[in-house]
């Protein structure tokens, strides 16, 4: 597992830093209120795609981490054809919204490349589960470099940066595609399994994921209560904290499977020392909160400069936001799907309340606010689970 969360932590690394300098000199050139429309397609897009996925990134990993292949083989086979209906629906609904609203339309691409990404992701997810430490962090860089490359070439082509974004974002999402295929070709194959048994077996991990997913409801939110401008200080307040989502974001990669292999005792060992790993980083980020107006002018320019506070309480509410997937997964390995999603649930119709609460009474800061409270009392509370149901 060292090896792999190595090679895993270093590509996620060059990704990060390349997808976040990407979204800067987008928010930058557009300014805030056309990132703001560009930031809220995207957790749009986010959350839509994990209703589309119905759970199948996670399940995938489990059942390849068990050698169950016939039920890796359909559902791969469930999840392409969710895919493809989904980013046409997508498509079609972020063309009528920008239609509406007079909005950039090159944004409707994006139902393509992130419909074509996600896809790649949950194929890589049996990579992921064999141990293997070449193919994602190939597909990880090598998306984000062809997308920086594209973004570039076609924004001085064009003179039109939202443009040069939306072809980017499709390269990446095609090279991801076409790599991840190749590459596991062998995981591809004929299953008798059924549809319906395949989403009867995905349903408790969707809606696991549908609730850590209601993350990305904030920046919708915010543009409904706040507007647009101020949606787009939030949204580039986030891509700031972006890079810090190295480490849990390889940890959080590995700890379905790795946790999937070893019994309670160790699945609860394991939960404590990711526990732990992000206290720490609780402390070192809110060091960096304390220079967050310095740090907001210098990358994203004077005009930016109202996104400080929410800079700060989004790098203290971080650790918090990227252990509790890490915490659910551990419980997910030992068959307790369900009382994740119960409990996903439940904080997901907080996290919704106490943002709207939030902005009304306190502006853009307040949301994010909400966020890190509701993440703190999220993470305690699987700490709690498991320490009581994963008996050793």
């Amino acid at each position: 597992m060292k090896g792999q969360f190595l090679a895993l932590l270093a590509s996620r690394g060059a990704s990060s830093v390349l997808l976040a300098l990407i979204h800067l000199l987008v928010a930058r050139d557009a300014g805030p209120a056309t990132f703001g429309i560009v930031a809220t397609v995207i957790a749009a897009g986010a959350f839509y795609f994990v209703i589309v996925d119905f759970g199948l990134s996670t399940a995938i990993v489990r059942a390849e981490a068990r050698e169950d292949e016939a039920s890796v083989r359909a559902f791969l086979r469930v999840n392409a054809r969710l895919s493809v209906i989904g980013g046409c629906l997508a498509v079609l609904v972020i063309l009528g919204l920008m239609l509406l609203i007079q909005g950039p339309l090159w944004l409707a691409v994006l139902g393509v490349s992130m419909a074509l990404e996600k896809n790649a992701d949950t194929v890589l997810g049996v990579a992921v589960a064999r141990r293997s430490k070449l193919i994602p962090a190939v597909s990880m860089v090598m998306r984000r470099v062809v997308a920086f490359g594209v973004l570039v070439t076609a924004w001085w082509a064009s003179d039109d940066v939202i443009f040069g974004y939306v072809a980017a974002m499709l390269a990446g999402g095609l090279v991801a595609q076409v790599y991840g295929r190749l590459s596991l070709k062998t995981a591809f194959g004929i299953s008798s399994i059924k549809s319906r048994a395949v989403l009867k077996q995905a349903l408790p991990f969707f809606w696991s994921n549908i609730s850590a997913s209601a993350r990305n409801l904030d920046i919708i939110i915010v543009t409904l209560l706040a507007g647009a401008r101020d949606a787009g200080f939030y949204g580039a307040a986030q891509r700031l904290t972006s890079p810090f989502l190295l480490i849990p974001g390889a940890v959080a990669t590995l700890v379905l499977p790795a946790a999937a292999r070893r019994g309670p005792r160790g699945a609860k060992k394991l939960a404590y020392q990711l526990s732990w790993l992000h206290l720490g980083m609780l402390a070192a980020l809110g060091v960096i909160a304390l220079f967050a107006d310095e740090i907001v002018v210098l990358v994203l320019g004077e005009s930016y400069a109202p996104a400080a506070g929410i800079l700060q309480w989004s790098l203290v509410a971080f650790p918090f936001v990227a252990l509790s997937s890490p915490l659910g997964g551990v419980l997910q390995s030992q068959g307790h799907e369900n009382l994740v999603a119960r409990n996903g649930i439940l904080f997901s119709v907080l996290l919704i309340l106490g943002i709207f609460g939030g902005v009304t009474g306190f502006g853009v800061v307040g949301a994010m606010v909400a966020v890190c409270a509701v993440y703190a009392l999220k993470c305690f509370s699987l700490v709690m689970i498991i320490r009581k149901v994963l008996v050793t």
